[in-house]
């Protein structure tokens, strides 16, 4: 059981958004 459920979310969805963020840095480079 997670103790900090609102932590662990922040957390993912920082780290989705970057991963999104660098997702769109590669189409960019890809497409340059």
């Amino acid at each position: 059981m997670n103790m900090f459920p609102n932590e662990a979310t922040q957390e993912r969805a920082e780290t989705a958004r970057l991963s999104t963020f660098v997702g769109a840095l590669a189409l960019g480079d890809l497409f340059k």
